[in-house]
């Protein structure tokens, strides 16, 4: 983190704070073959596969607590989640 010092006067004002990150990556030709790389993705992939059946199995449980809880619960309009089917997120 980078302090930007104002020092037109004598007391000296900081006016902004830069934050520069910076990241040495070996070149990944070398260390990551590309079933090595497609065993990752199929990994990952599946993790967030996971986590979404557990979300909506959540959300159904919490739905159907949150309607044994009064009747008039069956009858307020209520949007738990909305789907998204883009695979890409």
């Amino acid at each position: 983190m980078l302090e930007v010092i104002f020092a037109g006067s004598l007391n000296k004002v900081v006016v902004g704070i830069i934050e520069v990150r910076l990241e040495l990556r070996p070149k990944l030709s070398k260390l990551v073959t590309d079933e090595i790389l497609s065993t990752q993705l199929s990994l990952e992939k599946a993790n967030r596969a996971q986590r979404e059946r557990l979300f909506v199995t959540y959300a159904q449980r919490w739905w159907q607590e949150y309607l044994q809880i009064r009747d008039t619960h069956n009858e307020r309009l209520v949007k738990i989640f909305a789907r998204v089917s883009n695979d890409s997120l």
